[in-house]
């Protein structure tokens, strides 16, 4: 099999005077979402101020670069015309207190489950996803990828403020991060049977409810 590559990239959308977020993806989603001619999707994220695009799966690395950029284009010249800043960061500047969950079964059951934790859990990123042959070349790359993982975390961090203030970290978002049940790098695997019990067992401890909730930074998908 022939490697493929794509991105999702989430933003964050911002009252410019503030820097604080605005709860209007859902209509940059309906601007934006019939205008992808490059196959990518435009989906709600997990707070109302947030927002998502994937790319369709490429080929190439600069394919991804491509699309990327041209969403990012797409998106900035929506957000001026409605007085707003689009933002892929990892953190805003400044938050609310009482922010509330996007009204999706999924995102409403993560916060019953993780209360106070969540109104701060305003993160973005943007995930690489690499499709392999199969699932046992999924955790051999998993594996290979996780001595790499403090070096791109750190060439990656975008975060150093929050709630107004230098937090003298360069990445903040990594510090939120630590407080969900599963965070950072995982455990090296012996292979997918492996990772599948593993994975099996943490259903149900502290806030994780299945595979699709483990937050390792590297990890198969479950799609």
């Amino acid at each position: 099999m022939r490697t493929t590559i794509g991105a999702e990239e989430e933003f964050v959308l911002l009252d410019p005077p503030t820097l604080t977020p605005v709860d209007r993806a859902a209509d940059a989603i309906a601007a934006l979402s019939g205008r992808r001619a490059d196959g990518g999707a435009v989906t709600p994220e997990f707070f109302p101020s947030q927002l998502e695009y994937a790319t369709p799966v490429c080929r190439t690395a600069a394919d991804v670069s491509t699309a990327l950029e041209g969403f990012r284009a797409e998106l900035r010249e929506w957000a001026a015309s409605a007085g707003l800043l689009a933002a892929g960061v990892g953190l805003p500047y400044r938050t609310a207190h009482d922010a509330r969950v996007t009204d999706h079964e999924r995102y409403r059951d993560i916060a019953s489950r993780f209360g106070l934790v969540v109104p701060d859990h305003q993160l973005n990123g943007l995930h690489v996803h690499v499709g392999v042959g199969d699932r046992e070349e999924a955790i051999v790359a998993l594996n290979r990828l996780r001595p790499w993982v403090p070096a791109l975390l750190a060439l990656s961090a975008n975060s150093p403020f929050w709630q107004g203030a230098d937090t003298g970290f360069d990445s903040w978002r990594a510090i939120h991060s630590r407080r969900w049940t599963t965070h950072g790098v995982p455990p090296a695997f012996v292979d997918a049977a492996d990772y599948d019990r593993r994975a099996a067992a943490l259903g149900g401890v502290g806030g994780t409810s299945d595979a699709g909730t483990l937050n390792w930074v590297v990890r198969p998908s479950e799609r």
